[in-house]
């Protein structure tokens, strides 16, 4: 008697699963369905209205024209300033990058250029800061604990990068900013794979005299700098600082399996649409997870165990 007990039950329990299996593929058809329909029904103004408001929480804007993330000029990050930490802390955000501190004395104040590329969590993208500190090393380090300001206006300055993927141009940025950025949506690379053609105008010959010596310093060769007036240009690829603990350890490897599958599933899903503003309107209503995720590019990385969920 006991063995038709167990048949039953077993039967009922496969019944119960296959309803289940049947209901989530019922609700996930009428979400795909729904969020189509949304895609269609909706404005271009009103997907990039939606598109630039989750960004804007995280000190971030988006262009259009040119199809990338950037960063706002008055950001709440700029509050907190920089600290070797963040980029330590970099790996909680799902971010895998080369950093290259570029320190240098001047104007009796601490100066700090920092260069970043790689991959930012769902998205490739490059990085060019401005900081300085009255007080302090030189040099960033984990744990001196030195905290540098983000420059006021007065002391922005003209720059310019252009971002290479396996050698062909992916992101193109100038402006006259403290914090120059610029993030492609669903690109995946790893950061050996990106180089920077940087470019750099200072106020004046004492400042740019002693940033190239910061970046000999740093281990580049004077002979690949190239100086024109006060406008300084050169090659960003294998970084000449020591990189974090994390991006020389193992974890880089797992952080990067879940980037790489991130974005791979983000194309899969939208590859019906062109435009950006239509694929992450579409993800915004198909999978809100992973439009989180995607629209996390900015988080500030002293966020430590906040996660991309």
């Amino acid at each position: 008697m006991w063995k038709s007990y167990i048949f039953i039950a077993l039967i009922i329990t496969a019944v119960l699963f296959a309803l289940g299996i049947v209901c989530i593929l019922v609700w996930a058809g009428r979400r795909k369905k729904e969020a189509r329909k949304r895609v269609l029904e909706r404005s271009d103004e009103e997907k990039l209205k939606d598109f630039k408001t989750a960004l804007t929480a995280v000190g971030f804007d988006y262009d259009m024209e040119n199809d990338y993330v950037f960063s706002q000029k008055n950001p709440w990050q700029k509050k907190v300033g920089y600290s070797r930490f963040y980029d330590e802390a970099a790996g909680v955000m799902n971010m895998v990058i080369d950093c290259e501190p570029i320190p240098f004395f001047c104007h009796n104040r601490y100066w700090l250029i920092e260069l970043w590329k790689g991959q930012y969590g769902m998205a490739a993208g490059a990085e060019i800061g401005i900081y300085m500190t009255e007080e302090g090393r030189r040099k960033p380090d984990f744990f001196d604990g030195t905290l540098y300001q983000c420059v006021d206006e007065r002391d922005y300055m003209e720059m310019e990068f252009i971002l290479y993927k396996d050698g062909e141009a992916l992101l193109e940025r100038q402006e006259k900013h403290w914090w120059l950025t610029a993030f492609k949506p669903g690109v995946f690379s790893e950061p050996e794979a990106l180089h920077m053609e940087c470019s750099i105008r200072f106020p004046d010959q004492e400042m740019r005299q002693a940033f190239v010596g910061g970046m000999e310093e740093c281990g580049y060769l004077r002979s690949a700098i190239d100086v024109n007036g006060n406008q300084v240009s050169f090659l960003y690829a294998e970084p000449k600082n020591k990189q974090t603990i994390l991006r020389l350890g193992h974890m880089t490897k797992r952080i990067q399996r879940q980037n790489r599958r991130n974005c791979r599933r983000y194309l899969r899903l939208t590859k019906k649409y062109i435009r950006t503003i239509d694929k992450v309107d579409y993800i915004r209503y198909r999978l809100p997870g992973l439009y989180r995720k995607l629209t996390a590019v900015g988080r500030l990385r002293m966020q430590v165990g906040i996660k991309n969920t």
